[in-house]
């Protein structure tokens, strides 16, 4: 902990601003520089959905469930 240049209050480490509120003096601590999230734009235009192929399968799923659930149900 240091001392406020200030009013000497005591000052977290890593702290840009005195805690107390009176004073608010800036210390000699730097905030720690913001980074950026760069999206790729392209490959979030090159994703295409191709609903009928999801669609398809569903249906094929759908149809292996029934036969599944007639398959095992059925008493011999």
């Amino acid at each position: 902990m240091t001392a406020c240049p200030k009013c000497g209050a005591d000052i977290e480490e890593g702290k840009a601003y005195c805690s107390n509120p009176a004073c608010g003096a800036v210390t000699g601590a730097r905030p720690a520089p913001e980074t950026k999230t760069v999206v790729d734009k392209q490959f979030i235009l090159n994703l295409k959905f191709d609903f009928v192929l999801i669609a398809r399968l569903a249906a094929l799923a759908i149809a292996a469930l029934a036969l599944a659930v007639f398959y095992f149900s059925a008493r011999s």
